[in-house]
């Protein structure tokens, strides 16, 4: 995606640990059924935890089915989620940055957007790809207009008042996209 992630080093250590037998046997299950090794599967888990879970442990945070989660929408105005979506990101994305060691810029909300929000919490898919001196951020997800409506709210409030850049935004009832000017984000960092 283009984007410096914040942790990796570029170099891999080789670690040994003994696990009990039965859970030698899921992982092995699992990894066939994905078609990687027991190795990529392993450490799939355990930069899902370094970057994301351990941060829950003590946050009261819970996990909710998508059916859950699509219930609790069905119950809210769209307008009442999108500035819901906007009161939180103002300061969620802020400061969950900065509880993982990470300074707030455009680079880290790529990184926690599409690694953090995404891939490990499951909130959208996205794609980040650049054109023409513009990059486009896109989240796909099957959650409705209102989900869209609140990511709009959530990433608009964490780009226009931590970032201090205010995106075009597209929204769809399955997707939101964000196109951003590199110039503009180019200036910030100079």
């Amino acid at each position: 995606m283009g984007f410096k992630h914040p942790f990796r080093k570029d170099k891999t250590v080789t670690r040994s640990m003994r696990i009990d037998k039965g859970i030698d046997d899921i992982l092995k299950r699992e990894a066939k059924k994905r078609g990687v090794s027991v190795n990529t599967l392993l450490d799939q888990y355990l930069t899902r935890y370094a970057e994301s879970y351990r941060f829950f442990e003590n946050m009261s945070a819970i996990v909710l089915s998508a059916q859950t989660l699509m219930g609790f929408l069905n119950f809210m105005d769209e307008a009442g989620l999108e500035e819901l979506g906007s009161t939180f990101g103002k300061e969620r994305p802020f400061e969950l940055l900065l509880k993982r060691g990470v300074q707030p810029s455009y680079e880290a909300a790529k990184w926690y957007l599409s690694k953090v929000l995404g891939a490990h919490s499951g909130w959208f898919s996205s794609s980040i790809n650049e054109t023409g001196g513009k990059e486009l951020i896109h989240m796909s997800h099957p959650f409705g207009i209102k989900w869209s409506r609140f990511l709009k709210g959530y990433f608009g409030s964490f780009f226009g008042e931590i970032l201090e850049f205010n995106p075009e935004v597209q929204l769809r009832s399955a997707s939101v996209t964000y196109t951003v000017n590199l110039k503009d984000i180019r200036k910030e960092t100079v």
